[in-house]
Order: structure tokens, then C-alpha cells, then sequence
């Protein structure tokens, strides 16, 4: 049984409440996945590579937040467009929100990939752990958007 969730009618602070907690939980559970990284790597690394892992975790979480926006807007555009039954402009939100991943996913991948070769080869800073980290975020990112 399926119910109904407006977000026009009704209490407002429900409503936003309802709205606003997905995305508080994908944020927390974020930080859950960067201190899980800095528990392991303080078990078994050098106070470098922690070091690195939490900065590489916050630029991991920084970008998240940026997709989080992005999507966000998105879906405030494409819902505004549908309630007002503008099909064309549905369609051109859709286009826009596609648009702007491919262009966000263009340009960090190259960057981040020359970041790690750059940073992956020097020796004692923990730079190479960071390289790791920054590596293994990208394979664990593709197995969770398949």
C-alpha cells in the first residue's frame, strides 16, 4: 500500500523533515566510510598515511556534497517543471541534469587521475597511501552507480 507525499500541503517541518533526511543519512553515512578508512589505516599504516586519509576523505566528501547539490537542484527543477505539466521543459531539466554530471564526471576524472600518478610516486610523505585511498574510492564508486 502506497501513500501520497505531497510536498505542498501539510506541516511544513514534517514535510521538509521527510524530504531533507535522505539526504542527511547519505552525508552521515559518508563519514561513517571515511572513519572506517582512518580506523583501518591507523591499525596497519603510519601516522602519514592516516594523515592522508583524512584529507583524502574530506576532498571525497566535499565532492559528494557537490553531486548531493547538483542532484538536489536537479530534482527541485525537473519537479517544478512536472507540477507545471511542462513536458518540454521536464525534458530540457533532464537534459541539463545529464549534461552536468557528464561535464562535472569529465573533468574530475582526468584531474584526479593525474593527481594520484603525481602524488602515488613520492616516498615518505604518505602521498603514495593517499594514491591508494583516492584509487580504491573510484573502484568502490563504480560498484555502488552500477
Amino acid at each position: 500500500m502506497t501513500q501520497e507525499f505531497s510536498l505542498t500541503e501539510g506541516k511544513i517541518s514534517t514535510t521538509l523533515l521527510r524530504f531533507a533526511l535522505p539526504f542527511l543519512l547519505a552525508s552521515f553515512l559518508q563519514a561513517l566510510y571515511g572513519a572506517a578508512d582512518l580506523y583501518v589505516v591507523g591499525r596497519f599504516d603510519t601516522a602519514a598515511g592516516v594523515s592522508t586519509v583524512a584529507i583524502g576523505s574530506q576532498v571525497m566528501q566535499t565532492i559528494t556534497g557537490i553531486i548531493l547539490g547538483i542532484s538536489t537542484g536537479g530534482t527541485v527543477l525537473l519537479g517544478r517543471c512536472i507540477g507545471e505539466a511542462n513536458p518540454r521543459g521536464a525534458a530540457k531539466a533532464v537534459g541539463t541534469i545529464a549534461s552536468s554530471f557528464l561535464l562535472l564526471a569529465v573533468i574530475l576524472t582526468p584531474l584526479m587521475r593525474i593527481y594520484c600518478d603525481c602524488h602515488g610516486n613520492a616516498s615518505g610523505s604518505g602521498r603514495g597511501s593517499q594514491s591508494v585511498y583516492f584509487y580504491l574510492f573510484r573502484r568502490d564508486s563504480l560498484y555502488h552507480w552500477l
